[in-house]
């Protein structure tokens, strides 16, 4: 019963992290208590230890989701729906919990390397099927310094540095042994070696930001989910117009158009080529500098209910379209269900009436000045590979178009905002995030965001984002790390089952 509150304890502490970024040491503090508590005589009960912890941590972090469930059910969040479906989450998600409870109690026990545990988590956190992209390492979005080795191996490099010290320092506790010789201090080494890269390189990368050619760049959050929001934003962007070189509005603020369509001034009350809700589209027209917009796209032809192309336009002062992104990853629950290409049924289930597809390209939007926009749309910037693709392509600066009016709830928003933070020290981008409610903000290349606006209000700012186009460790070859734990965990089983004994 005591190990049990003890497991509570830690994922409550774990869980405050989330919460609130700046309790980032609370997340340190879980995962040691945790590591000290898994028992190391069984593996069965480390496993069980785990797969609590992860529960309990994974529920309290995320004890808004059942409103936005709800939301995505058009049903009462306390009715079945969506407490049954976040509870199917809860223990789909505590699934890889029970294996670092597993491997934890195993090297408490000797009978595995310490370093085993953090890469058989980063092999599990990557390659498990999970719902929604959440790390660890994403706790630290506080701890600027702790993110900055991102750079070199993705937030599973910040992940794996947390977890190999808090396991050594758990078990050290468990076994109220901390002594240190050379060997054995190495996951400390490793922490103090990650802490210093990170203030160092801050410093460093400091005067190449400063030094960058700079995009001017207008933001506008308003909530595109009423009929005036069209007029609101064109009202707030205007004062703008002569002050940078983009203005940018948020995820579903434009109209359903056809791929034929060059430009707003061909719309016109046709279902051939526009679909509803038909908007007063001169509200995007003659801003004197371009204009990033999210709306949705169809080919010729299809039905009523679909597919769709979540689709980013890029629309001159003429209303030409200029240039198209057609958003590559789409949002769980709220675009698609989980499997619901082998039962069909789980689309209708989830009452979605559109079918979505996602687009293809990973190049990046070319600016009249050359500059060349990543834009990422709502959950894609939640997505490393995603970013980094379109960081691979070209892209100089990250722009993401988002709505979130769904997000009621301001930790939910926030979090969606830390889930994206490491997309910029992964690829030394700036991260432009347009939100309808928030969060709207600008993250530089070092994950600090310099500036943003308050949650549900409407709002505008400009920011100075540099182009950069030199490329990271991590988006040439960093993003192979996790496969790089699979294979050591692998071989090591595999080297294992060789030297044991024929009975």
């Amino acid at each position: 019963m005591a190990r049990t509150a003890l497991l509570i304890l830690a994922a409550v502490l774990l869980a405050l992290s989330w919460l609130d970024e700046r309790l980032f040491i609370a997340a340190w503090a879980g995962l040691i208590l945790f590591f000290a508590s898994v028992p190391a005589r069984s593996a069965r009960l480390g496993w069980l230890a785990g797969a609590l912890f992860g529960a309990v941590s994974l529920a309290v972090s995320f004890h808004w989701a059942p409103r936005m469930l709800s939301y995505s059910f058009d049903c009462d969040e306390w009715s079945a729906k969506p407490l049954l479906s976040f509870a199917a989450l809860l223990l789909w998600e505590s699934i890889p919990f029970g294996f670092l409870g597993l491997t934890a109690a195993l090297a408490k026990a000797r009978r595995v390397p310490l370093w085993l545990v953090p890469a058989s988590w980063i092999a599990l956190e990557h390659f498990w099927p999970k719902i929604f992209p959440s790390s660890l390492g994403q706790t630290q979005t506080g701890f600027a310094p702790m993110l900055q080795v991102a750079e070199l191996g993705g937030v599973a490099a910040v992940c794996f540095v947390m977890i190999y010290a808090c396991a050594d320092l758990g078990r050290s506790m468990a076994e109220r042994y901390f002594a240190r010789r050379w060997r054995s201090a190495a996951p400390l080494l490793l922490l103090i070696a990650t802490v210093l890269f990170g203030v160092v390189r801050m410093r460093s990368l400091n005067n190449v930001i400063a030094g960058a050619k700079p995009l001017r760049v207008g933001v506008i959050q308003i909530d595109p989910s009423y009929n005036e929001s069209p007029q609101k934003m064109r009202d707030a962007s205007e004062p703008l117009a002569a002050a940078v070189d983009l203005l940018v509005w948020p995820e579903s603020t434009l109209g359903t158009y056809c791929t034929t369509l060059s430009g707003l001034a061909e719309v016109n009350r046709d279902i051939r080529i526009v679909r509803e809700p038909f908007i007063q589209d001169q509200f995007a027209r003659g801003l004197k500098v371009p204009l990033l917009v999210g709306g949705k796209s169809f080919e010729p032809g299809v039905p009523e209910d679909g597919p769709y192309l979540q689709t980013a336009f890029l629309i001159d002062p003429s209303g030409r379209f200029a240039e198209r992104y057609q958003k590559r990853v789409l949002l769980p629950i709220g675009e698609y269900v989980p499997y619901e290409q082998y039962w069909p049924w789980l689309h209708e289930w989830a009452q979605l009436g559109e079918y979505f597809r996602v687009g293809r390209s990973d190049d990046p939007i070319p600016m009249p000045g050359g500059e060349k926009l990543g834009v990422l749309m709502c959950y894609e910037d939640t997505i490393a590979d995603a970013a980094r693709r379109s960081v691979a392509r070209g892209a100089e600066v990250l722009i993401s178009l988002i709505n979130d009016s769904a997000f009621d709830t301001d930790i939910a928003l926030e979090q969606h905002r830390r889930l994206a933070t490491l997309r910029a020290v992964e690829n030394r981008r700036t991260l432009i995030r347009c939100a309808g409610t928030g969060v709207s903000c600008a993250i530089d290349p070092l994950g600090r965001v310099v500036t943003r606006l308050p949650l549900n209000q409407d709002g505008r700012f400009t920011t100075a984002a540099p182009l950069l186009d030199s490329r990271t460790v991590y988006n040439r070859a960093g993003y192979l790390f996790p496969y790089v734990c699979a294979a050591l965990v692998a071989g090591r089983a595999l080297l294992r089952k060789v030297k044991r004994p024929s009975p």
